[in-house]
């Protein structure tokens, strides 16, 4: 079971929800809810987004980077802000995306995808986040603070 799902878990239990119940006051179909807990992969962008709204936290917290659950009002996510950040980060520690992409294992054609406008998985956002020791919520546009 991901992080993901055993904060996802706590949430629902702290709530008392079941998947199905929120499933039904979320919006999000049920299979693909029940789907995270029966597989081993991280949801996509758009229905992390949709959880921690729901909940009030942090993408950081709904994926196990923070250990507190940080309740704020978040702005919509603006993906069209993660390259210009992506490359502010890299410029500001120095780094170049080879660099991190051989640190952190990053696929290297996702630099010219993301470039093109392409949404990056939470996986890569996670890993990202926590090498510069920044917010997913930063890097998506959902805060601006680090």
């Amino acid at each position: 079971m991901t992080e993901f799902m055993k904060i996802f878990q706590e949430l629902l239990d702290d709530n008392n929800l079941t998947i199905r119940s929120f499933s039904e006051k979320s919006g999000i179909p049920f299979q693909v809810l029940y789907s995270y807990k029966n597989q081993d992969y991280y949801p996509t962008l758009s229905i992390a987004e949709k959880i921690a709204n729901y909940f009030g936290c942090s993408f950081n917290y709904l994926f196990g980077i923070d250990d507190y659950l940080q309740r704020e009002d978040f702005k919509p996510m603006n993906i069209a802000l993660f390259y210009p950040r992506y490359i502010s980060l890299l410029e500001k520690n120095k780094v170049s995306h080879y660099f991190l992409y051989k640190r952190i294992g990053l696929n290297n054609s996702s630099i010219t995808k993301w470039k093109r406008g392409a949404i990056p998985k939470v996986e890569s956002l996670k890993l990202i986040a926590e090498y510069f020791n920044v917010s997913i919520d930063y890097l998506v546009g959902r805060s601006d603070n680090y």
